[in-house]
C-alpha cells in the first residue's frame, strides 16, 4: 500500500485543435507555374512596389492574402527605388520570401541601373527590399564610368547602383552621397 499526502490529482488539459481559418485556401496553396510574372509590394502599409518578376518555371507558395514564397527559375525583372524602376535584373534562378521582403537570385546574375551606365554581374544577389539594399555575393564586377571593380566576394549597392560598396565602407557612401545631393 502506497500512501502519501497532497492534492488530489489534477487533469492535465488537452490542446483543442486549431480550427482552419474560412479561407478559400485554408492553411495555403502550392501551385506549379510556366510563364508567369508578379509584382511584390512593400508590406509597410505604403504599399511601394519593391521588385517586379517573370518567370519561366516556378513553385509558388500562396495563401488568401496572395503570394508568400516562391522558388523561380529563368527570371527577368525589376527592383524598384522609392517605387520607381531602379535596375533590371536577370538569373538563372530566384528565391523569394514575402514576409522578409527578400528577394535572393543565383546562377549569371547581372543588374543593370535603369538610369545610369553602370552593370554588375555575381553569382548570388540578396535584394531586401524593406532596406532598398542590394548585396552581391560571388565573383562580383561592377563596371561603369567611375572604371571596372572585379574579382570582388561581396559589394552592397543601392537600388540604382548609383552608390556601390563593401560592406564596410556603405553605409559612410550613402552619407556621403546625401550630403553631396544636398549641396546641390
Amino acid at each position: 500500500m502506497l500512501s502519501g499526502c497532497g492534492s488530489a490529482p489534477r487533469k492535465i488539459a488537452t490542446p483543442h485543435p486549431k480550427k482552419k481559418e474560412d479561407t478559400p485556401f485554408g492553411e495555403g496553396l502550392t501551385a506549379l507555374t510556366t510563364n508567369g510574372d508578379a509584382v511584390i509590394r512593400s508590406l509597410n502599409g505604403d504599399a511601394k512596389r519593391l521588385y517586379s518578376i517573370k518567370w519561366a518555371k516556378a513553385q509558388i507558395d500562396a495563401s488568401d492574402k496572395g503570394i508568400f514564397a516562391g522558388s523561380m527559375d529563368e527570371v527577368k525583372g525589376s527592383v524598384f527605388q522609392k517605387d520607381v524602376d531602379a535596375s533590371s535584373f536577370s538569373a538563372t534562378r530566384a528565391e523569394a520570401k514575402r514576409e522578409e521582403q527578400l528577394l535572393v537570385l543565383t546562377g549569371g546574375v547581372t543588374l543593370t541601373s535603369t538610369s545610369k551606365k553602370i552593370h554588375l554581374t555575381c553569382d548570388r544577389v540578396e535584394w531586401h527590399g524593406h532596406e532598398e539594399l542590394i548585396k552581391a555575393l560571388g565573383n562580383v564586377r561592377a563596371a561603369g564610368a567611375f572604371g571596372t571593380m572585379s574579382k570582388m566576394d561581396e559589394l552592397w549597392a543601392t537600388p540604382d547602383l548609383a552608390i556601390i560598396s563593401t560592406p564596410a565602407l556603405f553605409a559612410e557612401a550613402k552619407l556621403a552621397a546625401s550630403k553631396k545631393v544636398a549641396r546641390k
